[in-house]
């Protein structure tokens, strides 16, 4: 474990400090930009890093329970997603997890309930429609306030029908309350995430594999053959062995032999739709047009294709599953 936790911290020094100034919001100008790196630049070991960082997480955890505690008064139950649980539980300290945004995920037919109690606190959201969320062809919904982004779902995937086979709900699995407000599925399933994740983004960040790292180092037998099983059901286990054998050199980690032959054996669905290594800009967005099926293909592309003609940005991460913390 503690080969693990040392690996985080140098997995947060080589996320955070690249480009630092660029990625924080509210750094001002050019000038304030190029400060902040001359600094950090003379900042020995990190330190500096180190509180901006835990600065960073402490006005990110405030919004974090407020959310929640709404959410909780107004009969919502909210699960955990990404970066602010991983933070909470899985390291020493929570400022270790560099984040950019909240993710957090109520039940599918929550989620304008959800997003409606939020904007009576003050939250405003940007994408996408109700009517895209309410008929299921997204799971996802853009929120802000004070310069903090909320990314509030339904569904692990933000294009549900990208995944071929079957990705339960997190109501779906026992998980364990935290003294933040959420629920923290359990670490098979998180594990599965954090891999579906990697694999629509290309591996993408080094602290994902930190995550886990952290996650795989959580299993027992029993919770190997629950990951194993769960990931056999989504019809992407074949794909994600690259990313277990990836997770399996980190020291004291050992992926059973058992769960890597009967994840090769799993039915393997839609390759066709595979982002490769690096996943091009709305890809996601092209493959749930080749996913949705009648009524709602039509809908989506009617959509798809006046955003094209009105020039509106695409949705931030829409390469499947969000491309946020």
């Amino acid at each position: 474990m503690r080969s693990i936790v040392s690996q985080a911290e140098l997995a947060f020094l080589a996320v955070t400090r690249p480009g630092f100034a660029e990625v924080r919001q509210g750094c001002g100008n050019g000038e304030t930009a190029r400060d902040l790196r001359a600094i950090l630049c003379r900042d020995a070991g990190g330190r500096l890093v180190r509180r901006l960082q835990a600065a960073s997480w402490l006005r990110l955890e405030r919004a974090l329970r407020s959310v929640c505690g709404l959410l909780g008064e107004s009969g919502m139950e909210v699960w955990g997603y990404k970066g602010a649980d991983y933070a909470l539980t899985l390291y020493p300290d929570p400022s270790l997890r560099p984040m950019t945004d909240l993710d957090l995920m109520v039940r599918p037919g929550r989620i304008l309930d959800a997003a409606c109690a939020l904007r009576g606190a003050g939250w405003s959201h940007s994408t996408p429609g109700s009517a895209l969320l309410s008929c299921g062809i997204v799971s996802g919904l853009l929120l802000s306030k004070d310069g903090i982004a909320l990314d509030l779902h339904s569904h692990p995937s933000y294009f549900p029908s990208t995944i071929p086979g079957r990705l339960p709900h997190p109501s779906e699995t026992e998980g364990t309350a935290t003294d933040a407000g959420f629920v923290s599925p359990p670490s098979p399933y998180r594990l599965l995430l954090t891999l579906l994740h990697m694999h629509r983004h290309g591996a993408g960040r080094g602290i994902w594999w930190v995550d886990a790292a952290l996650l795989a180092h959580r299993l027992d037998a029993r919770g190997w053959i629950e990951f194993a099983r769960l990931a056999s059901g989504t019809g992407l286990a074949v794909r994600l062995l690259p990313l277990l054998d990836g997770i399996g050199r980190f020291e004291g980690i050992e992926v059973p032999r058992g769960v890597r032959r009967a994840m090769a054996e799993a039915p393997s669905r839609w390759r066709i739709l595979d982002p490769g290594p690096r996943p091009g800009r709305g890809s996601g967005t092209l493959a749930a047009l080749l996913t949705l099926g009648g009524w709602k293909r039509t809908s989506f592309l009617s959509v798809v294709l006046l955003r094209l003609a009105t020039g509106a940005p695409p949705r931030r991460g829409g390469k499947g599953t969000g491309g946020g913390s």
